[in-house]
C-alpha cells in the first residue's frame, strides 16, 4: 500500500520540503532508521500474533485493551478521511492538470476551462463518490483478487514514476526554464520571462529562501517523509496471509526500500531539473497567492515536469497519478479488519464480525468504512465544515505517531515483563526487542515534537487539536460502555490471543 502511495507522497512532500530547506537528506536517514525498526517490532509481533487487527491485538494484550482499541480506531478513521480528501482532490490535482496541459497543447479552450471547472462541486462531488463507491467492492471481494487488481495499478503507476525520473534525470534546469516560458507563453498568449517571474512574485508576496542548516533541514523533513507510513498496514491483515512471519518481513523491507528509493531519486532529480528556489517559490504561491501562478491548473510536479517533455511523456506521467487511487481499497481493508477484531473481542456489535460465506472477507465492517468515508467526504464538501477537518488531518500525522506506533514501541519494550510466555514466541528477543522498542518510542516522539512545534506543518492548530481530542474521547467513551455492557467477561477475551 504504501509503495501505491508513493505518487501521494511524492507530491505532498515536494509541495512541503522546500518550504523548510533544500538539503533533506539527512531527513531520508531519519525515515529509514525509524522505518527498518518499526518494520523489526511488527514483524515480531506478527510473528507471536498472527491475527486480523494489527497493533490493536499487539497493544491490547501486551499493555491494555483501551490502548490498543483507541490507537488501532484512530489509525482507522484517519486514513477514511485521508481517503475523502484524495476523493475531494482527485479532480483538482489529477484531473485539472491533465486537461489544462491537453487544452494548452492542443490549443482547446474547452480543455482548458475544463481543468478550472475541476475545482468546482459540480464536479468535484461526483467524481468523489464515483471513487469511493467504485473501489469499495474490491475490499469486499477476495483479498487475492483485490492483490491482483493492486498489481495492475502497481505496475501502471510505476510506469508514471519511471517517466517522471526518466524525463526529471535528461532535463536540465535552462531547457525546463525555456520550456516552461514557452508554454505558458502558449496559455497566456503572449511571450516572456515566466519563470522567473514566478520566482520574482514569491518574493514580492513575502517569500524568503529557507536558510536552515543542512542537519536542521533534514531534521524538519523527518516528519514530511512520515506521510508515507510505517508499514503497519500489512499487520492489520496477518491472519489471512499465508506464512504471515516470513510474508510480513520481507514485503514491508521491500517496501520500504522501494518507497525510499524512489521518493529520494525522484526529489533529486526534481530539484535539479526545476531549481530549488523556482520550486519554492511557486510552492510559496501555492499556499499564499495561487491566483499569481500562471498556468491553467494547480501546480503541482507532474504539470510543471510535464512542461518540459513530449506530450505522451507528459499525459503519462500526470494520468498514472490516477492508479495510486487503489491504495483507497487497501484503507477499507484496513479498517475493517479493525472493527473485524474488535466485535470480535466483545467491544463493538456482532454485526460488524459478520463475514461472506463467499469472500470470507468482513463485508459489514467493510461497508461501514465505506460509510465512514463518504461522510468524511460530505463533511469535506461543506466550506463552513471544510477547514476543520483540513485541520484535523493535519494533526493526524502526530496522533497516528502517539496511537499505535508509540505504543507499539511500549508494548516491545516491557513484553518480556508484562507477557513473558509470548516474549518467548519472538523471533527477536531480549535486550534487542527492548531496544527496538525504545528506538521506535524515541523517533515517534521526536515526530511528534516537531509537529507540535513547527506551524509549517499545520499539525499544531487548537481547532485540529481540540477535534483529535474529542474523537480520542469517543473512542474511550465506547470501549467503557462495552465494559459496563459486558462486566467481566469482556476483560477476559484479552487473556488470550484470538483464535485463527
Amino acid at each position: 500500500m504504501n509503495v501505491l502511495g508513493f505518487q501521494f507522497s511524492f507530491y505532498y512532500i515536494a509541495s512541503l520540503v522546500p518550504l523548510l530547506g533544500s538539503n533533506i537528506w539527512f531527513g531520508f536517514v531519519i525515515m529509514a532508521c525509524a522505518m527498518f525498526s518499526v518494520i523489526l517490532i511488527y514483524h515480531s509481533f506478527v510473528t507471536m500474533m498472527p491475527r486480523s487487527g494489527g497493533d490493536y491485538v499487539f497493544v491490547s494484550r501486551a499493555l491494555h485493551p483501551i490502548i490498543g482499541f483507541v490507537g488501532n480506531m484512530s489509525f482507522g478513521v484517519i486514513l477514511m478521511l485521508f481517503v475523502a480528501i484524495s476523493a475531494a482532490t482527485t479532480s483538482t490535482a489529477m484531473l485539472g492538470p491533465l486537461f489544462g496541459y491537453l487544452g494548452v497543447v492542443t490549443g482547446n479552450p474547452g480543455l482548458i476551462n475544463l481543468a478550472g471547472a475541476m475545482s468546482t462541486p459540480t464536479y468535484v462531488i461526483p467524481i468523489g463518490v464515483i471513487l469511493i463507491l467504485g473501489l469499495s467492492p474490491f475490499a469486499i471481494t477476495s483479498l487475492r483478487t483485490y492483490v491482483k487488481v493492486q498489481n495492475v495499478a502497481f505496475i501502471v503507476t510505476l510506469i508514471g514514476v519511471f517517466t517522471l525520473i526518466l524525463v526529471a534525470a535528461t532535463t536540465t534546469q535552462s531547457t525546463f526554464a525555456s520550456s516552461f516560458n514557452r508554454f505558458v507563453g502558449s496559455y497566456m498568449g503572449k511571450s516572456g520571462d515566466w519563470y522567473s517571474n514566478v520566482t520574482s512574485s514569491a518574493t514580492a508576496a513575502g517569500f524568503v529562501e529557507p536558510t536552515t542548516p543542512w542537519w536542521m533541514a533534514g531534521i524538519l523533513a523527518y516528519p514530511v517523509l512520515a506521510v508515507g507510513g510505517f508499514f503497519a498496514y500489512n499487520a492489520q491483515i496477518a491472519g489471512e496471509i499465508k506464512d504471515s512471519r516470513r510474508s510480513y518481513l520481507y514485503a514491508s523491507l521491500g517496501g520500504a526500500l522501494v518507497y525510499l528509493t524512489l521518493t529520494g531519486v525522484s526529489l533529486a532529480l526534481v530539484y535539479n531539473a526545476l531549481g530549488s528556489n523556482f520550486l519554492s517559490s511557486i510552492d510559496y504561491l501555492l499556499y499564499n497567492a495561487p491566483a499569481q501562478i500562471p498556468l491553467p491548473a494547480l501546480a503541482y510536479v507532474n504539470l510543471l515536469l510535464g512542461t518540459a517533455t513530449s506530450p505522451v511523456l507528459a499525459v503519462i506521467i500526470i494520468a498514472s497519478n490516477m492508479f495510486a487511487n487503489i491504495y483507497i481499497p487497501a484503507t477499507f481493508l484496513f479498517m475493517s479488519r479493525g472493527l473485524f477484531a474488535y466485535s470480535f473481542d466483545g467491544i463493538l456489535p456482532q454485526w460488524f464480525a459478520k463475514v461472506s460465506d463467499r469472500t470470507n472477507g468482513p463485508t459489514n465492517a467493510v461497508a461501514a468504512a465505506t460509510a465512514t468515508a463518504l461522510v468524511f467526504f460530505a463533511i469535506i464538501n461543506i466550506p463552513q465544515s471544510a477547514t476543520y477537518l483540513y485541520l484535523f488531518s493535519s494533526v493526524a500525522t502526530w496522533i497516528t505517531a502517539i496511537i499505535p506506533s508509540f505504543f507499539v514501541g511500549l508494548s516491545a519494550a516491557l513484553l518480556i515483563k508484562l507477557r513473558p510466555r509470548l516474549h518467548g514466541m519472538s523471533p527477536i528477543k531480549g535486550a534487542k526487542l527492548v531496544l527496538l522498542g525504545l528506538v521506535e518510542m524515541f523517533f515517534m516522539a521526536v515526530l511528534v515534537y516537531l509537529m507540535l512545534t513547527n506551524p509549517v506543518y499545520g499539525g499544531n492548530t487548537p481547532i485540529g487539536e481540540e477535534l483529535a481530542a474529542a474523537l480520542i474521547i469517543v473512542y474511550i467513551v465506547i470501549f467503557v460502555i462495552a465494559r459496563l455492557r459486558r462486566g467481566p467477561s469482556l476483560m477476559l477475551a484479552f487473556k488470550e490471543i484470538p483464535p485463527e
